[in-house]
C-alpha cells in the first residue's frame, strides 16, 4: 500500500464510556448503518454495566438466578441476541 494511501482514510470515534448495553447496542447499529451508507469507518468503544444476554436458543431456566436477583446484584438481562466474547 502507498504511503499517500494510507493518509486518505479516517477513522472517527465515538466513545461512549460507561454505558447502558442496550443504548450502546443501539448506537452500534445506527453508527454501523451510518458507515455502511457512507463509507466512513468509525471505531466505537464502550465500557458496558455488567450484562447476561442470552441467545435464541437459551432459555432462562439455563440460568443459576433469576432475572430479579440478578437485577438486586446490578446485572441486567437481555434475551433473543446471540453473543460472543473474546479477548
Amino acid at each position: 500500500m502507498r504511503p499517500d494511501t494510507c493518509m486518505r482514510s479516517m477513522i472517527y470515534m465515538a466513545n461512549l464510556g460507561l454505558s447502558d448495553y442496550r443504548q450502546a447496542l443501539r448506537v452500534q447499529r445506527a453508527l454501523h448503518a451510518h458507515c455502511r451508507a457512507t463509507g466512513e469507518n468509525v471505531l466505537m468503544l464502550t465500557q458496558h454495566d455488567p450484562v447476561v444476554t442470552l441467545g435464541y436458543r437459551r432459555p432462562r431456566e439455563q440460568l443459576w438466578l433469576s432475572a430479579a436477583e440478578l437485577a438486586e446484584k446490578g446485572i441486567s438481562l437481555v434475551e433473543g441476541l446471540p453473543c460472543m466474547a473474546a479477548p
